[in-house]
């Protein structure tokens, strides 16, 4: 399954912006300011579980400039999905949002609440004067026959989702100046976990790897400077607390679990000159690899686990820290996966690998953006 159009309405920058993508990798080029950042974040508004619902909820700066929302009006993200039927997962996630056959919509719109509406249309409300924080509410929903383009805000567009309902759609952002090394050293942020979890290990070899720790952990406990040093600091804590909080206590590692071994291991790279050192001495571009390609690879493998209910990698400047030669391969790479990717990049050394029909070019035109068409487009 793949993103086909992307359609945006009265959002930042965006006055209206409708857009077709191709399955594969997508570039998103233009100057400063043309909304490219603004492209990925509406996506995520629409799509992604991770964001914090707090973005959705729209402030002033979020709206159009030349939209006025104290009348009645609408920001509108929809994104049509095709491609999904052959896939048994996918099926179940979009089912609910088909328009036609292979097609589904899912939207995501700021307008005025129910209530608001329905005393508008009754005539008991003055549709004059709106408030954006007391009258606006987001919503989104799946489905509908109206064209997002042409939509009015007082008509509904398909049926109500919720977040569970777009858990199994699996979405990776990675912003612009990314502090990857940070992330490669945080367990809990590391695409590493992530890896692991979708790994094969049977109930032996867990068993096998939490053993070996249990071993190496009493062989610790047991070295004489060690116990020492436990007894030491026992006894200070003994003294200090009084008879009342008086406990056991020893110098040891954490009750070994599966769990706990997959969020300890490091990734540990070696060279010419050192062995075995943590990507903290690595310099920023190779860490930015070694992060994306972890994601690609848990992408990969969350595929082969048929765990997998449409996955959308984005990337804000994906050549930052890299080295031409670097940035043509990470491309490359991107180019031969089985899932999607749309990025924002400024690289010519990107953008020339690109085929032309991959495109979206955004250009500024008195304050709001619109998109060139591909070659293909124009063609047509």
């Amino acid at each position: 399954m793949y993103l086909s159009r992307i359609v945006i309405r009265n959002f930042r920058n965006f006055a209206l912006l409708d857009v077709k993508l191709q399955n594969g990798v997508t570039c998103v080029i233009g100057e400063n300011n043309s909304g490219k950042s603004n492209l990925l974040h509406a996506l995520r508004l629409a799509l992604d579980t991770n964001l914090s619902s707090a973005y959705r909820a729209l402030l002033p700066h979020d709206i159009h400039a030349e939209a006025d929302f104290e009348i009645p009006n609408q920001v509108l993200i929809s994104v049509e999905i095709v491609g999904y039927k052959n896939s048994i997962n996918d099926t179940a996630l979009f089912g609910g949002c088909e328009v036609k056959e292979d097609l589904a919509r899912i939207h995501y719109r700021f307008r005025p609440r129910r209530e608001v509406r329905e005393e508008i249309a009754n005539g008991d409300r003055d549709p004059a004067g709106l408030s954006l924080s007391e009258d606006y509410h987001y919503e989104l929903t799946g489905g509908g026959a109206d064209d997002p383009v042409t939509v009015e805000w007082d008509k509904d567009l398909g049926l109500a989702l919720r977040f569970g309902d777009l858990q199994a759609f699996h979405i990776e952002y990675l912003p612009a100046l990314r502090d990857v090394t940070s992330s490669l050293r945080n367990s809990f942020e590391s695409p590493l976990g992530r890896v692991l979890g979708v790994s094969k290990f049977d109930d032996t070899e867990k068993e096998a790897l939490v053993s070996i720790l249990r071993e190496a952990n009493s062989a610790i406990e047991q070295q004489p400077t060690i116990e020492a040093a436990g007894m030491a600091i026992k006894n200070a804590f003994s003294s200090t607390s009084g008879e009342a909080h008086d406990m056991g206590l020893k110098l040891g590692m954490s009750e070994p679990s599966f769990a706990s071994i997959s969020r300890s291991l490091k990734i540990l790279l070696s060279n010419s000159a050192i062995s075995d050192f943590e990507p903290s001495r690595n310099g920023l571009g190779l860490n930015n690899i070694l992060y994306i390609s972890m994601i690609l690879e848990y992408f990969e493998r969350r595929a082969e686990a048929a765990r997998a209910s449409g996955q959308l990698l984005l990337i804000e400047e994906p050549e930052a820290h890299l080295h031409p030669q670097l940035q043509r391969v990470l491309y490359s790479s991107l180019a031969g996966k089985s899932f999607q990717a749309i990025l924002t990049t400024h690289s010519t050394h990107i953008s020339s690998h690109a085929p032309l029909e991959s495109y979206i070019t955004l250009t500024t035109e008195r304050g709001s953006s619109s998109s060139g068409c591909s070659l293909k487009e124009a063609q047509d």
